[in-house]
């Protein structure tokens, strides 16, 4: 014979395992909406604050583009960009300078974009920015970046090459 209370007894059973349930589960799904908040947050602010300033002789890839620092003024490096360009094939579009810097646009032989901005590091150096297309490409950055080095004289980004600069 099934008893009467059967059904409450059910019901509640039921109700005390379902709060049970969120009460364990409430605590990672809190974590995890929390943890990607932070994740989120964390990178809207380097999205912000753009490439991060690179040390002298320091090579790095960020978010799609390459930045190095040369021990060389801008005038000379943005020289040796411009003999870069037909070297590698590339069709110069424009050229800007302006007190910040330089910036110079170019298109690859497979039609990239090709954006190299040039700021004054202080003194007799000068921040290289390389971005080839809309996402980036690290090995024909660096393939454009050593050969900047070749042209202004074999000098290895960062201080101290005495080697001459190309007029």
């Amino acid at each position: 014979m099934v008893h009467q209370n059967t059904p409450r007894v059910l019901r509640l059973v039921f109700a005390v395992s379902a709060l049970s349930a969120l009460a364990l589960t409430s605590g990672c799904i809190a974590a995890a909406v929390g943890g990607g908040a932070v994740y989120m947050a964390v990178a809207q602010r380097q999205m912000e604050a753009g490439p991060r300033p690179v040390a002298t002789g320091e090579v790095s890839y960020v978010e799609g583009s390459l930045v190095a620092t040369f021990p060389a003024e801008i005038e000379p490096t943005a020289r040796s960009v411009n003999a870069t360009f037909p070297q590698l094939g590339y069709i110069k579009i424009s050229e800007h300078a302006d007190a910040q810097g330089d910036t110079l646009v170019a298109r690859t032989g497979s039609d990239k974009r090709l954006e190299i901005k040039l700021e004054s590091g202080g003194g007799e150096l000068t921040k290289v920015t390389i971005r080839v297309g809309a996402f980036g490409d690290e090995g024909l950055s660096r393939t454009i970046l050593e050969r900047i080095k070749a042209n202004l004289g074999g000098r290895r980004p960062g201080p101290g090459s005495s080697a001459p600069l190309p007029s």
